[in-house]
């Protein structure tokens, strides 16, 4: 049995019109204010993060302050500014309840503790002379334990 090919004329092939691109559907309104409302969202938790943070930039920079002050004057009383300043900054963050009764090792071990790859008990005996002998020892150690101090602002909890 043999097929023989018949060939069939449709015609010309019909396509409609394009449709045109338009905003005016509700769906796009409603997608515009969902992202709207996720972008204000956004902005307003960046900028409550920064305000909480302000006390962080302001502590970095009384240290960073107390650190050119050192470098001029080697005065043993910018280690216990900058201790104050750590304590006021953890009191802040912790408590004044966790934070005002520590002092000495157990305050340095505490600072330890509440940052990554910070080491303020190293420190313990440089403190110690600067503060209760207005002894400085070792300036280089100084100028480690503020950039030290820096660190912990900026990282700990």
């Amino acid at each position: 049995m043999e097929m023989n090919e018949q060939t069939i004329d449709l015609g010309p092939i019909y396509e409609p019109a394009s449709v045109a691109f338009q905003f005016e559907t509700p769906g796009w309104y409603i997608l515009g204010s969902i992202i709207g409302a996720l972008l204000l969202m956004g902005l307003f938790a960046s900028a409550k993060t920064y305000l909480k943070n302000a006390y962080r930039r302001e502590a970095v920079k009384m240290i960073h302050s107390l650190t050119k002050q050192f470098q001029t004057q080697k005065d043993a009383a910018c280690i216990q500014e900058v201790m104050i300043i750590l304590k006021r900054v953890a009191i802040t963050s912790y408590s004044r309840k966790k934070v005002a009764n520590l002092h000495g090792l157990q305050w340095l071990t505490f600072l330890d503790s509440k940052a990554k790859k910070v080491s303020f008990s190293k420190y313990h005996e440089t403190v110690a002379k600067a503060l209760y002998q207005n002894q400085i020892t070792n300036q280089k150690e100084v100028l480690e334990l503020f950039t030290l101090s820096t660190k912990w602002i900026k990282s700990h909890a």
